[in-house]
């Protein structure tokens, strides 16, 4: 019997508009207009990760005040599991039996939260990854 088990917080993230400052940014950030609401992490189409109403597009002219990192990405969680067995067929020849389990609970990693204030689908995340791969083998030893 094997496994392997890897678990993992999510990326830091930041909040991020469009470049009204007149400094040609490529990293403008959003303005941070209220105080984070500690609300339950939604994925999916119309679902929120993070209280997008404490975001706002900064003024013309000036730069945004949200911090860096604000907010955390989803993290991951991975179970794999596999077994093998042997069986003695002569002397000289043995056969193994493999089965192996990726991602054995099949939970979903959410990954891609849309984080510029000015998008239609801001605080949503709309994708993911991690899906349940179940192997066997059968491999002759002589």
């Amino acid at each position: 019997i094997g496994g392997m088990m890897s678990v993992r917080s999510g990326f830091a993230m930041t909040v991020r508009g469009r470049d009204v400052s007149g400094t040609r940014s490529r990293g403008a950030r959003a303005d941070h207009v209220a105080k984070d609401r500690n609300e339950p992490h939604i994925p999916g189409p119309g679902g929120q990760w993070f209280d997008t109403s404490a975001y706002a597009q900064p003024k013309p002219g000036t730069l945004g005040s949200a911090g860096n990192g604000t907010f955390r990405g989803p993290g991951l969680f991975d179970l794999s599991l596999s077994l093998q067995k042997f069986f003695a067929l002569t002397e000289g020849m043995r056969l193994q039996f493999r089965a192996e389990a990726f991602g054995l609970t099949n939970t979903p990693n959410f990954q891609g939260v849309q984080r510029n204030v000015v998008s239609s689908r801001f605080g949503e995340v709309r994708s993911s990854q991690g899906e349940r791969r179940v192997q066997f083998g059968l491999k002759l030893l002589f």
